[in-house]
């Protein structure tokens, strides 16, 4: 699910995995502050300036005495302070992205709020600067992993036990990053916060909502990720966003030549569930080689597609070749993704908390990923965590259209425990959409303003965001 690149995942390729049993624990045992260092001046890897705090915080907070982490945080400074201005907390989506490498440079719309606001990025535990737990490197065999899952399995059994060496698995939980959270604002003196958070940042929002409700003054929500939705077993989003570029699609001259999207996307995963078994070149090298095609191997590809207009206008292309039978465009973008997660963490929230009531696997991917999740004991979710906050704090949703993860129809969930709330979709778009012009105005309107709801912005209307790749004059 993401931030600075602005994309976030679904599913990961299973290059490598990371497992944990679910550990929690009550706001009231934090116990007292640890002791604080004054933020010092440094250069983070986007080569911005800006104070950081390296913050020692209990890895697991229920063992006393036991091992620290050092959480990283970088704080941009607001041009002109004011202590009714509250800062923003900036939470990464991923799950597994560090907020100091994917929301820098920061977007336009903070680059604005910093005139009054400080901006704070955490990388959450488990990523960035703050005890990060990767399995897959950049020289790992990225094609076999994605196509062979015996190698991805001993990859991650392999990955699993040298981070054990030096890490509490049980100890990397989205409520563990929101006592994190609480641990910084109480360090930096901040009484109250603004929350930002994209795709999984909006459930760890919500989670610090409820753990935390009286820190928070206002949130701004983007693509919306409620406590309620279990987004591995959810498998419409990414039917309903493919539907709809089809439709729009349809009534396109420069689309329809490349034929209509979702009856390519029907006879090909039929193609490769009959004829499992091809010979395809590796795009990167030219080879041909011998794989196995799975048709959730082809939604996993396409779901990261969906994310980003300017995807979203090559897909028809993309799905014409390969129905063709060129995958070489489909593969080469597959491989060529990357979203800057700590695959790490993104396995250990997601098997402690979405893999953990699944329920009975269907898809080829659920059943993979259950059966690594297995190799670890059964984990308990608390009492509450599915349950909605309550709450009066203002809040922003922004969604997009044709979003394949988080659809706009997921906030209907929250408008009874989150009543004074604007929502706000682009119809035609993916997954992130606070970068366009007419919804950072939105926002900014949103954080500046007394009122706890906004007016729907007259430039929605006229807001279309999908223009199809016209390529060739004839297919």
């Amino acid at each position: 699910m993401v931030t600075g690149r602005r994309i976030d995942r679904k599913f990961l390729l299973l290059g490598a995995l990371l497992l944990s049993p679910w550990a929690f624990i009550e706001p009231a045992a934090l116990g007292a502050a640890p002791p604080v260092k004054e933020p010092v001046e440094c250069q983070l890897k986007s080569g911005e300036w800006a104070q950081c705090l390296r913050l020692d915080v209990p890895e697991n907070r229920a063992r006393q005495g036991g091992r620290t982490i050092s959480l990283y945080t970088a704080i941009f400074k607001a041009q002109t302070a004011s202590k009714e201005r509250p800062p923003i907390y900036m939470l990464a989506g991923g799950p597994g992205q560090s907020a100091t490498e994917g929301f820098l440079p920061l977007p336009e719309t903070f680059r604005r709020l910093r005139r009054h606001h400080d901006i704070i990025l955490i990388d959450q535990r488990g990523t960035g600067e703050s005890h990060p737990l990767r399995c897959t490197q950049a020289t790992d065999p990225k094609w076999e992993l994605i196509f062979n899952e015996d190698l991805a399995m001993d990859h991650s059994k392999k990955c699993v036990e040298r981070l054990r060496a030096d890490t509490d698995l049980i100890a990397y939980t989205t409520d563990a990053a929101a006592h994190d959270m609480e641990a910084v604002r109480q360090a930096l003196g901040h009484e109250k916060i603004i929350t930002f958070g994209v795709s999984y940042g909006t459930r760890l929002a919500l989670r610090y909502l409820a753990l935390y409700p009286d820190a928070v003054d206002k949130q701004i929500l983007e693509g919306v990720l409620p406590p309620d939705v279990n987004f591995i077993r959810e498998k419409q989003a990414f039917v309903e966003s493919l539907q709809g570029l089809a439709a729009l699609c349809r009534k396109d001259a420069d689309c329809q030549r490349w034929g209509d999207p979702w009856d390519h996307v029907q006879k090909l995963k039929a193609a490769w569930s009959a004829r499992p078994k091809a010979r395809v070149m590796d795009p990167r090298s030219g080879v041909m080689k011998d794989v196995t095609l799975r048709a959730d191997l082809l939604e996993s590809m396409l779901n990261a597609l969906l994310y980003h207009p300017i995807d979203m206008s090559i897909v028809p292309r993309i799905l014409y070749e390969a129905q063709s039978g060129n995958l070489a465009p489909l593969l080469a973008k597959a491989l060529g993704t990357d979203f800057g997660v700590y695959d790490g963490l993104y396995y250990l929230l997601l098997c402690a908390e979405d893999v953990r009531d699944l329920g009975t696997p269907v898809t080829d991917t659920q059943k993979t990923i259950a059966s690594m999740c297995r190799l670890l004991p059964d984990t308990t979710l608390p009492a509450d965590f599915r349950k909605q906050p309550v709450s009066q704090v203002p809040t922003l949703l922004l969604s997009g259209g044709l979003d394949p993860v988080t659809p706009p129809r997921y906030v209907a969930s929250l408008k009874t425990s989150l009543p004074q709330q604007t929502h706000l979709v682009l119809s035609d778009y993916g997954h992130n959409i606070s970068y366009v012009s007419c919804i950072q105005d939105a926002m900014i309107d949103f954080v500046d303003s007394n009122k706890p709801t906004l007016e729907q912005p007259a430039c929605l209307k006229k807001m279309k965001g999908l223009h199809f790749f016209k390529g060739a004059p004839n297919p």
